[in-house]
């Protein structure tokens, strides 16, 4: 283990000083990745988790996997053939390379000079997710972001989509009420409006001189009533 931190700081130390490391080389990922690339063993815990939390979340793009070992003699040869092949790709906007956690020695693959290169000048924003959260490889420096897992990758992939998606589901929810509301108002007009109108149909004007004849008709009967018995006071008195 001693022996490995060695190579590990030596070398780190030396991409650092050619700038491979610089933030300032970092790449902005996009917010809403359509499309996305993950090289990773297509038999390891990490994809299934991966595609479990894009699922989870509701992410609606295309997932394409680049199947690669990813520890032992074999894997930086193969992780880097399959970023290769990967660029043969369009429409990538996103790349994710990485696997569960292990041992340093386990890990080691993420570490080789030559995969760090490539990651360096990579088409596209890259993510590197290695191991866990305690788990620290020289693609992790490289990458335009690190994430501590493949599912916190996932996370960070989906966030935009979900967002926007929680966004219009708002949106969707104030239009609803908003268009609820207008209609209730323009409801409530329509009706002061057939109100008015029928007050000056024909029927509303003839039903309403009938009942203002009703009411002169009661008048003045009232009047003859009380003219009659004024003078049947005066004539008895």
């Amino acid at each position: 283990a001693g022996q490995l931190q060695m190579e590990f700081d030596k070398l780190k130390k030396k991409l650092a000083v050619e700038g491979l490391f610089d933030e300032d080389k970092k790449r902005v990922l996009p917010a809403l990745p359509e499309k996305i690339g993950f090289v990773t063993s297509p038999t390891g815990a990490a994809v299934k988790d991966f595609i479990s939390v894009l699922e989870r979340r509701g992410w609606r793009g295309e997932l394409l996997i680049f199947p690669a070992k990813v520890q032992g003699r074999e894997s930086p040869a193969e992780l880097i053939d399959a970023l290769r092949i990967a660029r043969q790709f369009e429409g990538l906007d996103l790349m994710v390379i990485g696997r569960g956690g292990g041992s340093a020695e386990d890990l080691w693959a993420f570490n080789d000079e030559a995969l760090v290169r490539d990651i360096a000048s990579y088409p596209v924003p890259v993510i590197s997710a290695v191991g866990h959260q305690i788990d620290f490889v020289l693609t992790d420096f490289v990458a335009d972001l690190r994430a501590e897992t493949p599912s916190a990758a996932a996370e960070i992939v989906s966030a935009g989509f979900l967002e926007a998606n929680e966004r219009w589901q708002r949106c969707g929810n104030e239009l609803n009420v908003l268009v609820r509301r207008t209609l209730k108002d323009r409801l409530a007009e329509m009706r002061l409006l057939a109100e008015k109108l029928r007050l000056f149909e024909p029927s509303s004007r003839v039903e309403n001189w009938s009942l203002l004849v009703d009411d002169f008709g009661n008048r003045l009967t009232n009047c003859l009533r009380d003219a009659t018995a004024l003078v049947r006071s005066k004539l008895t008195s």
